[in-house]
């Protein structure tokens, strides 16, 4: 008996797997891409790529700022400078810029206690959505205090501009 019940057990497995059915389904699937570029000059023709914020890293070293309106500061003193940033245009979604801040960590400590250094951009409290190819242009702001003591006097160092981004999600 037990082996009848066996035997008919394997039948039933045979039969259920002969009335067997299956439906595949297939869709194509993209990865939105974005890339946030910079370019220096009143009229931005060449756009460079960047991802190290210190040159020292793997990477692309950072886009140099060509303040050449800026001679060098003097107590009291305020210069500004303009740069652009853009989405590059094979991007494939927006990319929302939240931040474009400086750094004065590369800066003898002295002389960045003695200065403000400001970035202000089209809508610096929110973050602002970059369509492909589309450019926002920023400035740079920079005081020497009035009160900067005279050991401050022939100091150099780099001022880092970061922008942070990251794509537009996509419903």
């Amino acid at each position: 008996m037990l082996a009848a019940v066996a035997v008919l057990g394997v039948g039933a497995a045979a039969t259920s797997a002969v009335w067997s059915d299956q439906v595949f389904f297939q869709g194509d699937v993209s990865v939105a891409k974005f890339n946030i570029q910079g370019a220096t000059g009143e009229l931005p023709a060449t756009w460079l790529e960047s991802n190290t914020w210190d040159g020292t890293a793997t990477g692309l070293p950072t886009i140099e700022l060509a303040f050449a309106d800026m001679g060098p500061l003097v107590a009291g003193q305020t210069d500004t400078w303009t740069g652009f940033i853009r989405n590059d245009p094979t991007s494939t979604v927006n990319a929302n810029v939240s931040a474009i801040t400086a750094n004065t960590s590369l800066l003898d400590p002295a002389l960045a206690a003695q200065l403000t250094v400001s970035v202000a951009y089209d809508v610096p409290a929110n973050a602002v959505s970059v369509a492909p190819a589309a450019q926002v242009p920023f400035t740079v702001t920079v005081t020497l205090a009035d009160s900067a003591p005279t050991t401050v006097m022939g100091a150099t160092g780099t001022l880092v501009i970061q922008v942070v981004g990251s794509p537009v999600t996509v419903p």
